[in-house]
Order: structure tokens, then sequence, then C-alpha cells
């Protein structure tokens, strides 16, 4: 078992918000990890444990999630891709590798668009880039249920035991929900209202991130967030990049990677 790594827990002063990030021990070239919706940099605590010999790691919290600052109504492709732009060119300030997963896959992809010149490469794991374009009722099927227990009032462990994933274990869901508890409500709110992507031009940003990347996708019929279709589109619009799809994994498929894929 890899022992997990070493790490500060401090805070950027992105602008308009603060953003709570996690700094690993450990050296070369810096790696940034970027959470899914609802999720935090904790996520990749165990991920990061495989790469901190040869890596100077970072995991950062988006705005509304983990301990970084909440915005109402703020919480768009925009802003996120803005906060973190700003992490990489104030804070790393040096080209930067970078891994998101889901919403931080979409993420990561708009910072590439922006600064092409300070990533290094890119990994898009199972990005959520198309979801908006679908009928409303697929943001309601994801996320309402999620939403309700968060707005429910019930304690995190009832929440837990009400939303365990099949072949889940107890204190995994409970891990997972104390992630929920700590995002703003509203960061589902936007996604369900599809608020969050007004004006999210997919397209011209998969054609302006030009640096070299990894599209991986994960089986749509196991919950993966790119149909065949939204994978095969992505990459003819990505000037650089490779496309991998594992028909073996769902959507979080680091943690497929923690049982003998590669990330």
């Amino acid at each position: 078992m890899t022992t997990a790594p070493g790490f500060s827990e401090q805070t950027f002063d992105a602008g308009e918000v603060q953003l709570n990030f996690a700094e690993f021990d450990g050296s070369g070239p810096p790696l940034l990890f970027v959470h899914g919706i609802t999720s935090d940099w904790t996520v990749w605590k165990e991920i990061a444990a495989e790469f901190v010999d040869d890596w100077h790691c970072y995991a950062i919290d988006l705005r509304g999630h983990g301990r970084s600052g909440h915005l109402k109504n703020t919480y768009n492709r925009a802003k996120y891709s803005e906060d973190v732009v700003a992490f990489v060119r104030d804070h790393i300030r040096e080209p930067t590798y970078i891994v998101g997963h889901s919403l931080g896959g979409a993420t990561a992809l708009g910072v590439a668009a922006a600064i092409p010149d300070s990533i290094q490469a890119a990994v898009y794991e199972d990005p959520a880039l198309f979801v908006h374009l679908r009928a409303e009722e697929t943001a309601k099927a994801r996320f309402g249920e999620r939403l309700d227990m968060m707005k429910s009032g019930l304690a995190t462990a009832e929440i837990a035991a009400r939303m365990r994933s099949p072949g889940e274990s107890e204190q995994d869901a409970i891990t997972r929900t104390e992630r929920w508890m700590r995002c703003d409500p509203n960061t589902l709110e936007m996604s369900i209202n599809r608020s969050s992507t007004k004006g999210w031009d997919v397209d011209s940003i998969l054609k302006a991130a030009t640096p070299r990347s990894l599209l991986l996708q994960a089986n749509p019929d196991a919950g993966g967030a790119l149909s065949d279709d939204e994978a095969d589109r992505a990459i003819s619009l990505l000037p650089n990049a490779v496309h991998i799809k594992w028909d073996d994994s769902g959507h979080n498929m680091h943690h497929s990677s923690r049982n003998g894929s590669c990330l």
C-alpha cells in the first residue's frame, strides 16, 4: 500500500474568492489536480501519492467547494477556469501539467484554452463537456436527489446511508457525503438550471486548447459523462489530443486507476 504523502493546506487569493489548496511534499515539474462537482481536493490525496516521487503536486478546491470561498451565483465554467488560471499564473508561476475530472476536466480545458503557453499537457478525465446541450431532465436526474439531501437537514451519516452506492463501503459513503456537505448547494442549482454553462462555447474552447492532452472517456452505460458521439466530437476539435475509452470504468475513473489501471 502506498503511504499517503505529506502536504500543506494553504489559501490563494483569486480576487473574487479565496481558494483552498494542498501542496504536496516532493519535487519535479508542477502537476495540478482539479476535482469534480460537489467534491474537493481530498479526493486526489491517494492519487497524488503515486506521483510525488517525480512531480511537485497541487490539488485545489474550486470556488464553492471544500474550504474555498462561497460566492452565490458565480459557479459557472468561466469563473472556475479564471480562478485556476490565476492560480497557475500567480502561485505556481511555471509551465504546469493539469489533470481534471468531470467539472474539473471542463475547467482544465478552459485553462488550457486560456493560457496554452502555461500548460505543458492536460488530462481530461471523463469531462462534462456537453451535458448542457442535452435535455434539462438529464441534469435533474444527475443532481436533483443530491441537492435535496444537501438541503434536507439530515445528519451526514443518515444521508450517507441513503445515498450509498452499491459496493461502496460505509466509510467511503460518509467521506463522499462530507465532501458534498462542504459544498455550496448553489453549485448544483446552477448546474440543474444550466446557468453554469450560459455563454460557454465548448467548441471554440476545444479548438483553443492547444497543449498536448489525453481525453479519457468512461463507459457511458456505466454512468460516464461523455457519450461516444460527444467523445468523437471533442477529439475532432482538440488540436493535439489522444482519446482513450475505458469500457470497464464508470465516471469516477481515478478510483478505477487505484485498482490496476494507469491514470
